[in-house]
């Protein structure tokens, strides 16, 4: 059975100029852990983006990227 939920409170994505509603969502599968959500205050659009920390199994091992990851919020530490 897959479930949603429920938008963490005061993580308002629409409209960008004055966030009022929770509309977006990041959708993970059962093995996945999501942690720390995080809305940011720009308008590249009409909805705010949004990032979430997640956690994977301890089984997973990571592989280094083969190509660059480009950080695309202005001011964010990309580490």
């Amino acid at each position: 059975v897959l479930a949603l939920q429920a938008p963490t409170r005061g993580l308002a994505t629409y409209p960008s100029w004055q966030p009022q509603r929770a509309i977006d969502h990041i959708l993970v599968s059962r093995t996945l852990r999501a942690g720390v959500a995080e809305v940011f205050d720009v308008t590249y659009s009409d909805h705010c983006p949004v990032a979430v920390e997640i956690e994977l199994p301890e089984e997973v091992e990571l592989q280094e990227a083969t190509r660059p990851v480009i950080d695309v919020v202005p001011g964010r530490d990309p580490a």
